[in-house]
């Protein structure tokens, strides 16, 4: 070492940087002593910190580089610090000038440089700004520390740390508008929910947007990239959602004749079978528009804009969603408020229902992010959404209609493995081709509906179903009390009352009012039997070859031999070893195509969102666990004394009729359920006064 502790590197970098060659020679040197080429001098810096310090040429810094770039330690030079802390790119950005090309150069040998302080806590943009450097190499450092990848086209949007560099640059350096065309061009590869994304970001207080603190000229900006199709502004104030493979945005029609823009909801499909299932339920069956979302338009969308989805339709927007309502509800639920709120829109829920019920289709996936409330034009009601994947009653459920697992399916649509294979060990279920009795347990897991069944619309209301299931299930164990078929029945009521109850009309919706789905039921009824016994067919096929496959394991299989238990089970759910090549057997599955499109299927899901609205955290209700495997477990397990756990939760809250109603409708057998939404309109719970919550709501 030389001079104030100076490598005859540093001389060489930094002082000697016009010749080269006394460079290379050095760095050779170092190389064949293994001699470090970052250790610090007196002053505390580099090698490389002291040739930036003294403006050493781009030639200069550009022999360091490529000489070090076969080292396996070639990038520690550049994200060594020196003594105040700075990387060698923080000490290129201080100096009041500097070749731009080493900036680029630096960026490059070290990119993660431009995500870290300076000894001071500024950013390399803060640093960049401030010199007034040519804006692209200001946006080379924005695009380096951005909230997220711009240009990501089908992938998830993934949030990565940064040091609120985009907020530097969109907000306090973008003094008329300086990098906005800087900004524009970094945006051109954005996906709408990119663009959203970014104009939603919050800067370092933690709470306000940047589109809210933007100037016009970026407000301009972020117009122009949210512009779909020439005739909707995409909106900001909502993130957009992806449900059942469709991606949902909110946006502002533009009507370019007079002016006047309308709220619109644009659903994004990636497949052409959803988007002409959306459009051709409208155009086959007669539902009225004041039950359900009203669609405005269908189109082709720029999958550049929009990836994966080349088909759109856009429908009137909803003020808010149910989930959306009960997310925000939390500090209101123990008032009579919320209570007689939730009545009105439980009896809206169920009045579309009924209607869609009589057009002779199941909604089939219902829950409250597919119910919102609108309030334009003379209805001022909850509507169904997303019809699209309907079923017509009486056919069999569509497992193609699902993306996933279905949250709030009823318990009819979950099969438990190991109870089936079970049974058929002790009943002998399904061999030597003797399917003798399948047909009952079948058509029970199919949840078909028998004459019986079709004819209770004229039937009064009566708990005796569900009562007496409870009562086989729980005999000798303490119950939570239900309300008597006397106290509910609407047929029991005095006669000016019932007067009065049984003409009711659904509220503001104008709808005539049936008591069954008696015109659906005309053109159901003949192919309903039919369809029965084909899936009844289908099924034991399946339950044959399902028996085979998970009763012999691998070798036993071959040898014809019958499988044998594990005296030691492998988990909590399964007691057996059986894979044929595969692993083992999921205890339960979700089988949608077993059951057969029923009212029965919708009225278990308003039941589900009735006992939500009531109870946030419920104990025992499925749609609460966390992971799919324990909702589909805790299906599989409902059974009465779970329905009268529940009843007696909405009833602390929202007292005996409301309970009395949910566990109706929750009843885990679909052929007593009560299915029938003209029979729920006519449940007391909608012609009795609200009560005052009986208990406070525990957050």
């Amino acid at each position: 070492r030389g001079t104030l502790g100076k490598m005859p590197l540093h001389l060489a970098l930094a002082e000697g940087s016009g010749n080269t060659k006394i460079l290379v020679e050095v760095l050779a040197a170092h190389k064949e002593k293994q001699i470090s080429v970052v250790d610090l001098d007196d002053d505390g810096n580099t090698p490389l910190h002291s040739a930036i310090e003294y403006v050493a040429s781009y030639d200069a810094i550009a022999t360091f580089r490529d000489e070090l770039k076969a080292e396996e330690t070639f990038i520690s030079p550049f994200l060594t610090k020196n003594r105040n802390g700075d990387l060698p790119l923080h000490s290129a950005l201080q100096l009041l000038v500097v070749d731009p090309r080493i900036i680029s150069l630096l960026l490059d040998a070290a990119p993660f440089a431009g995500t870290c302080e300076d000894g001071t806590g500024k950013m390399p943009v803060q640093l960049a700004t401030a010199v007034d450097l040519p804006t692209n190499l200001v946006m080379d450092l924005l695009t380096i520390d951005m909230p997220i990848a711009i240009g990501n086209k089908g992938r998830s949007i993934a949030e990565r740390q940064h040091g609120h560099s985009w907020w530097h640059v969109a907000i306090h350096s973008n003094d008329e508008g300086k990098f906005a065309g800087g900004i524009s061009v970094l945006l051109e590869k954005g996906t709408l929910e990119e663009l959203i994304w970014m104009a939603r970001s919050v800067g370092p207080d933690g709470k306000t947007p940047t589109i809210a603190a933007a100037s016009e000229e970026l407000k301009a900006v972020f117009k122009e990239k949210l512009r779909f199709l020439g005739r909707y502004d995409v909106l900001t104030n909502h993130l957009p959602y992806l449900r059942n493979g469709v991606q949902t945005y909110s946006a502002t029609a533009i009507d370019l004749e007079d002016g006047e823009n309308a709220s619109t909801t644009l659903r994004c499909y990636s497949t052409l079978t959803p988007f002409l299932d959306e459009i051709n339920i409208r155009k086959q069956y007669t539902i009225s528009p004041d039950f359900v979302e009203d669609m405005k338009a269908s189109f082709k969308a720029n999958q550049e804009l929009v990836p994966g989805s080349a088909q759109v339709i856009a429908f009137q927007k909803p003020d808010s969603t149910l989930e959306e309502l009960i997310e925000t509800a939390l500090p209101q639920r123990a008032t009579l408020t919320w209570l007689t709120k939730c009545n009105s829109i439980i009896q809206d829920v169920a009045s579309a229902l009924q209607d869609l019920h009589n057009a002779g289709l199941v909604h089939g996936q219902l829950e409250p992010a597919a119910l919102g409330y609108f309030s334009s034009g003379e209805t001022r009601a909850w509507k169904l959404m997303e019809l699209g994947h309907s079923a017509k009653i009486g056919s069999a459920m569509s497992r193609d209609s699902f993306s996933g697992f279905y949250r709030l399916a009823p318990p009819e649509s979950i099969i438990d493995a190991e109870k089936r294979r079970l049974e058929a060990q002790k009943k002998g279920f399904l061999q030597n081709g003797d399917a003798a009795g399948d047909d009952d347990t079948l058509h029970a897991r199919l949840g078909g509906i028998d004459e019986n069944e079709r004819a209770e619309s004229d039937v009064p209301i009566s708990a005796n179903n569900i009562s007496g299931l409870m009562k086989k299930e729980t005999q000798g164990q303490e119950q939570v009390p239900m309300v008597s078929s006397t106290d509910i029945s609407v047929s029991s009521l005095p006669s000016p009352r019932r007067s009065r109850l049984l003409p009711f009309k659904p509220r503001g919706r104008g709808s005539t009012w049936n008591d069954s789905c008696s015109i659906a039921a005309s053109s159901i009824i003949s192919t309903q039997e039919e369809e029965i016994k084909r899936l009844r067919q289908a099924l034991i096929k399946k339950e044959r070859e399902l028996h085979k496959r998970t009763s012999m394991s691998p070798k036993n299989a071959r040898e014809g031999k019958p499988f044998s238990f594990s005296s030691t089970p492998k988990s909590p759910t399964c007691t057996h070893t059986c894979t044929l090549g595969e692993a083992q057997d999921v205890a339960q599955r979700f089988v949608p195509e077993s059951c057969l499109a029923s009212p029965a299927w919708d009225a278990w899901a308003l039941g589900v969102i009735m006992a939500q609205v009531f109870v946030l955290h419920s104990s025992v209700l499925p749609s609460a666990e966390a992971a799919d495997e324990l909702v589909m477990d805790r299906l599989s397990n409902f059974d009465a004394i779970d329905v009268q756990t529940i009843a007696g939760e909405v009833r602390c809250v929202a007292g005996n009729f409301a309970a009395d109603l949910v566990g109706r409708l929750l009843d885990p057998n679909p052929e007593t359920r009560l299915h029938s939404m003209s029979k729920v309109l006519r449940h007391r719970y909608f012609h009795e006064p609200v009560c005052e919550p009986m208990k406070p709501i525990e957050p």
